[in-house]
């Protein structure tokens, strides 16, 4: 994956857009040439790698159901969840807006679409469901998300 992204910059053979494109999949195309190595491995030499283990059916793996049942927590927790709630909600709305200003600066030259202000109502549906379900929420992740924007290849928008 390292080579495949070295090759953004060098002068390997061929077009710089099949140069990006290696580069921009490169971890892609390393985890996906490791998998085909060990398939072969073991097909052809028998090698015996460690691998995880996939459970029969898909459940929670402590047993419990999948909805967390909110109605069995004592009436005290419920209200004593209120203000750590509260608070996180805050944080989530900031970490999405402060990424969302930072993005969209006019550095970045960024155009809104038509979906541009759907992203709070889907990123809190997908919170309120998560948080049922148990699961880990979803952020923003400012820097991830800064990083991505700067490692774009530059282009033009043409008018039609």
């Amino acid at each position: 994956a390292r080579t495949l992204q070295g090759l953004r910059g060098g002068c390997f053979p061929g077009s710089r857009g099949a140069r990006e494109l290696l580069a921009e999949f490169a971890p892609t195309i390393g985890l996906g040439c490791a998998v085909a190595a060990a398939v072969a491995a073991k097909r052809r030499w028998g090698v015996r790698l460690g691998s995880l283990a996939i459970p029969a059916q898909l459940r929670p793996s402590s047993g419990r159901p999948w909805l967390v049942d909110l109605w069995a927590l004592p009436v005290w927790a419920r209200f004593a969840a209120l203000a750590p709630a509260s608070m996180v909600s805050v944080l989530l709305f900031f970490d999405q807006n402060i990424t969302t200003r930072i993005v969209n600066g006019n550095g970045n030259k960024l155009t809104k679409g038509k979906g541009y202000h759907l992203d709070m109502l889907v990123l809190s549906l997908a919170t309120a469901a998560q948080s049922l379900l148990g699961f880990p929420w979803l952020c923003a992740a400012t820097v991830r998300s800064v990083n991505h924007v700067r490692k774009g290849p530059p282009f033009k928008l043409k008018e039609l």
